[in-house]
Order: structure tokens, then sequence, then C-alpha cells
């Protein structure tokens, strides 16, 4: 990550530091305006944005950090292009158009046609009836089969 400030990666010598005002991250070298935070009550070292709304210079809206903006215009000029700028890019692209290409519509199937494909991934249907059922549960339990029985009415 970088300071939403200055841009600056962060490290051992710059920590990640967040505004109490906002809650942005910034470097300790942006975080340097003292002004008193209502909801600390306190004061607080806040960025340039947070001093700034504070002395009436900029409305209540909440606005993203300048690197914010320039992220995102550096993304969009590496995809006005069109073009995808890497290989991995270049193969998922060729890969989506092939697929787009190859787009066959199933038919609509019967219902009887379902209802067999459903049956082949269910496959058969045990036939064990409720006695059995109970009869094992007592083995298990190593209960006489009544003991089960009234239970289970």
């Amino acid at each position: 990550m970088s300071c939403n400030s200055c841009s600056k990666s962060f490290s051992l010598l710059r920590q990640e530091k967040g505004c109490p005002g906002c809650g942005f991250s910034y470097c300790s070298k942006c975080l340097n305006n003292k002004i008193f935070l209502e909801k600390l009550n306190s004061e607080a070292k806040v960025c340039i944005k947070c001093k700034n709304k504070k002395n009436g210079n900029e409305s209540n809206k909440i606005v993203p950090p300048d690197a914010y903006y320039k992220r995102i215009s550096a993304l969009d000029e590496a995809t006005s292009s069109g073009e995808p700028k890497n290989n991995i890019e270049q193969e998922i692209h060729e890969r989506l158009q092939k697929l787009k290409d190859n787009r066959d519509v199933p038919k609509a199937s019967s219902n009887t046609e379902i209802i067999e494909r459903l049956q082949k991934l269910k496959g058969d249907i045990p036939t064990t009836t409720d006695s059995e059922l109970q009869a094992k549960l007592a083995n298990i339990k190593g209960v006489p089969l009544s003991a089960v029985q009234s239970k289970v009415k």
C-alpha cells in the first residue's frame, strides 16, 4: 500500500497511519496538521483535506485522496487502448472471444429426458424399509428391537 497523499510506499521507516478525521491511510509526513476533533474530544493530527474541511474551505462531502485519482487515471490509460497489455490478459481475451464465437444454444429438453438424466445422476434408490432401518439401529445401540420401535412411533 502507499500513502493516499504522496503515493510513497509504506515501509519500516515510513509507517502507515490512519487519519482520525476521514480514516484514510497516510504517512506521518502527510499527517501533520493538528486540529480539534469533536468525535475524539481532543486535538489530533489529521490530513490536509480534513484540515481544510474543518476551516470551511471544503464541503462536508468526503472526497477520495489525490492518489486515488492518480491510480484511476493510470488504469484508464492502460485500458483505453482496448488491447490487453500483458500476455495473461491477452490469453484471457482470446479465450473469452473463442467462447463467444462458439456459443451453442442447447435445444430445449422434454420433461422425460430431464427425468431420465436426473435418475442417472441420482443412481439407484435404496430399497431399505423402515423396519430394516429400525433393526439396524437397535443392533448398533445394542438394545432390543422393541425399545427402538416404541421411541420411533
